[in-house]
């Protein structure tokens, strides 16, 4: 009996919130087969309540779980820049929206395909509020792209936790271009996924794609692409500047002339830091340089490198356990599982 009251007061509850959109008590007729639209509640008391489902459709959309934080608009190719609310009223630059959010409310922000947008100083694009999210939007050419130029100083800055940089492209616009994004110490729980890194050309390095300050915790690199010219400067695709606990970088694909290895770990040790399944093709340079005293899990990964022996292109992992990862230190071979196979 329980069940069917239940089944009996749901559906009451449904058409009690259908009967004022459905055409009956007098509204305007729509379709419920189709995707809600503004007229369902237009000239109602329901008006709210559209504009929270247009909300929580964009998030969903995004893959951002569903919270109470607002969405913002950006793109570089707006006709009449607003509020930032909507696409048609959306800001020009993510700095501007980001001054538009609320730290630790789960605000996030989607940038058009194709936006453009170029940073040229230091400060240009600093994500200063905790639990942002900035998310590109787009495919291959259409990508949003953020070039660093005018100052080799030029970059994206995170100086607030929780944030998240994902489906962007980084290109340097100018000679030793220092870094691509820089998460400071306070940058705790920040993610960078999908987005690529990558020289202007072969004079127009960036040098670090990115540059993690010591003491930065529990970051997710996962899924980016790095690429450096065959002539250029570059130095190494991503650095842990210090120890990063908990942190994970996984499923990366680095390949180029990084000159200082495709991975520098070495400066400070983390504690269980967590390295599965990236491919890393560093052109003479060491693939990864570790810290002997490095805790953690290192599983699956795939490096090459130009060094004088195999074992000199995987450095560091004395206290991590590691599984099937292949290396070689030659053009033209393949890998072979470095550390040996444990006897027993």
């Amino acid at each position: 009996m329980k069940r069917y009251m239940t089944l009996f007061c749901a559906c009451a509850l449904l058409l009690t919130w259908l009967l004022p959109v459905a055409g009956w008590a007098g509204a305007t007729t729509v379709d419920i087969a189709r995707k809600p639209t503004a007229e369902w509640w237009s000239g109602s008391t329901f008006d709210p309540a559209w504009r929270w489902a247009k909300e929580i459709d964009g998030l969903v959309a995004g893959g951002t779980a569903v919270g109470t934080g607002s969405i913002f608009y950006v793109d570089s190719g707006v006709t009449t820049e607003g509020d930032g609310t909507s696409w048609t009223q959306a800001k020009d630059t993510i700095l501007e929206a980001v001054a538009l959010t609320t730290a630790s409310r789960g605000d996030v922000i989607y940038v058009a395909p194709g936006h453009a947008e170029t940073i040229v100083a230091a400060t240009g694009l600093v994500l200063s509020k905790a639990g942002v999210s900035v998310i590109g939007i787009g495919n291959g050419s259409l990508i949003p792209t953020i070039t660093l130029g005018t100052a080799t100083t030029a970059k994206i800055s995170v100086t607030a936790a929780n944030c998240r940089l994902s489906h962007l492209k980084i290109v340097s616009a100018l000679a030793d271009v220092a870094e691509g994004i820089d998460p400071t110490a306070a940058a705790d729980g920040l993610i960078v996924d999908h987005c690529i890194f990558t020289d202007g050309g072969a004079a127009l390095e960036l040098v670090i794609g990115i540059n993690v300050t010591a003491d930065c915790d529990n970051i997710r690199i996962i899924n980016n692409q790095f690429h450096a010219t065959a002539a250029s400067d570059t130095t190494n695709a991503i650095v842990l500047a210090g120890g990063s606990d908990n942190s994970i970088i996984s499923g990366n694909l680095i390949y180029g002339t990084y000159t200082a290895g495709g991975v520098l770990a070495s400066a400070a040790a983390s504690i269980n830091l967590t390295v599965t399944d990236n491919i890393i093709g560093a052109i003479d340079a060491i693939g990864w340089d570790n810290h002997a005293s490095t805790t953690g899990l290192f599983a699956r990964n795939l490096i090459g490198a130009n060094t004088t022996s195999i074992a000199a292109a995987l450095t560091g992992l004395d206290a991590m356990f590691c599984f099937e990862n292949y290396v070689t230190g030659a053009l033209d071979a393949s890998g072979i599982i470095i550390p040996a196979v444990d006897g027993d």
